[in-house]
Protein backbone atom coordinates (compact mmCIF):
# COMPACT_ATOMS: atom_id res chain seq x y z
CA UNK A 1 0.00 0.00 0.00
CA UNK A 2 1.48 3.19 -0.99
CA UNK A 3 0.39 5.92 1.31
CA UNK A 4 3.28 9.30 -0.26
CA UNK A 5 0.48 11.46 -0.43
CA UNK A 6 -1.22 10.09 3.06
CA UNK A 7 -4.25 8.44 0.72
CA UNK A 8 -4.53 4.29 0.95
CA UNK A 9 -5.04 3.81 -2.50
CA UNK A 10 -7.09 0.78 -2.11
CA UNK A 11 -10.02 3.23 -0.73
CA UNK A 12 -10.27 5.10 -3.88
CA UNK A 13 -13.69 5.33 -5.03
CA UNK A 14 -14.39 3.53 -7.82
CA UNK A 15 -15.47 5.79 -10.73
CA UNK A 16 -19.41 6.07 -11.45
CA UNK A 17 -21.16 7.52 -14.10
CA UNK A 18 -22.83 10.84 -12.69
CA UNK A 19 -26.34 11.59 -13.71
CA UNK A 20 -29.40 9.25 -15.46
CA UNK A 21 -29.75 9.53 -19.04
CA UNK A 22 -32.98 11.10 -20.41
CA UNK A 23 -35.90 8.87 -20.64
CA UNK A 24 -35.90 7.25 -24.24
CA UNK A 25 -32.94 8.15 -25.06
CA UNK A 26 -29.05 8.09 -24.49
CA UNK A 27 -28.34 11.28 -23.84
CA UNK A 28 -27.69 12.64 -20.34
CA UNK A 29 -29.52 15.36 -18.93
CA UNK A 30 -27.00 18.06 -19.12
CA UNK A 31 -27.43 17.44 -22.81
CA UNK A 32 -28.94 20.29 -24.77
CA UNK A 33 -30.32 20.80 -28.51
CA UNK A 34 -29.22 24.02 -30.80
CA UNK A 35 -32.34 25.52 -32.61
CA UNK A 36 -29.95 27.10 -35.22
CA UNK A 37 -28.28 24.40 -36.86
CA UNK A 38 -29.60 20.89 -34.98
CA UNK A 39 -26.67 19.97 -33.08
CA UNK A 40 -26.67 17.35 -29.96
CA UNK A 41 -24.63 17.23 -27.43
CA UNK A 42 -23.08 19.71 -24.73
CA UNK A 43 -22.54 23.62 -25.21
CA UNK A 44 -19.58 25.38 -24.46
CA UNK A 45 -18.82 28.45 -22.33
CA UNK A 46 -18.20 31.93 -24.89
CA UNK A 47 -16.75 34.86 -23.38
CA UNK A 48 -17.05 38.18 -25.35
CA UNK A 49 -13.98 40.67 -25.46
CA UNK A 50 -10.77 39.70 -26.30
CA UNK A 51 -8.15 38.84 -23.40
CA UNK A 52 -5.20 40.70 -24.87
CA UNK A 53 -7.40 44.06 -24.27
CA UNK A 54 -7.87 42.85 -20.96
CA UNK A 55 -4.50 42.67 -19.57
CA UNK A 56 -3.16 45.76 -21.61
CA UNK A 57 -5.97 47.58 -19.36
CA UNK A 58 -5.26 46.02 -16.65
CA UNK A 59 -1.25 46.53 -17.25
CA UNK A 60 -2.04 50.36 -18.16
CA UNK A 61 -5.18 51.74 -16.78
CA UNK A 62 -6.53 49.69 -13.87
CA UNK A 63 -10.06 51.26 -13.10
CA UNK A 64 -10.96 50.23 -16.86
CA UNK A 65 -9.06 47.13 -16.76
CA UNK A 66 -11.75 45.93 -13.47
CA UNK A 67 -14.46 47.03 -15.70
CA UNK A 68 -13.49 45.16 -18.60
CA UNK A 69 -13.13 42.05 -16.80
CA UNK A 70 -16.40 42.35 -14.82
CA UNK A 71 -17.90 43.12 -18.44
CA UNK A 72 -15.99 39.91 -19.68
CA UNK A 73 -17.19 37.65 -16.96
CA UNK A 74 -20.93 38.82 -16.87
CA UNK A 75 -21.49 38.41 -20.73
CA UNK A 76 -20.28 34.71 -20.63
CA UNK A 77 -23.03 32.68 -22.24
CA UNK A 78 -23.54 28.82 -23.51
CA UNK A 79 -23.34 28.31 -27.09
CA UNK A 80 -23.18 25.66 -29.67
CA UNK A 81 -19.80 24.81 -30.61
CA UNK A 82 -20.89 23.60 -34.19
CA UNK A 83 -22.51 26.89 -34.95
CA UNK A 84 -21.41 29.27 -31.73
CA UNK A 85 -25.20 30.62 -31.69
CA UNK A 86 -26.64 31.04 -27.95
CA UNK A 87 -29.74 29.49 -29.41
CA UNK A 88 -29.33 26.29 -27.11
CA UNK A 89 -32.14 24.92 -25.27
CA UNK A 90 -32.30 21.78 -22.49
CA UNK A 91 -33.22 18.22 -24.56
CA UNK A 92 -36.03 17.35 -22.36
CA UNK A 93 -38.04 20.45 -22.94
CA UNK A 94 -41.30 20.33 -24.65
CA UNK A 95 -39.71 22.92 -27.10
CA UNK A 96 -37.06 20.50 -27.89
CA UNK A 97 -38.96 17.96 -28.22
CA UNK A 98 -40.99 19.73 -31.06
CA UNK A 99 -37.89 20.88 -32.69
CA UNK A 100 -36.53 17.43 -33.36
CA UNK A 101 -40.02 15.83 -34.05
CA UNK A 102 -40.57 13.80 -31.46
CA UNK A 103 -43.48 15.35 -29.59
Amino acid sequence: MDTSVGIPWRNIPEARPQGEVLPGTAWPPSAKVCTNCGYLGNPISITRGDFAIEVLLWLFFLVPGIIYSVWRLTSRYAACPKCKAPNIIPLGSPVAQRFLGRG
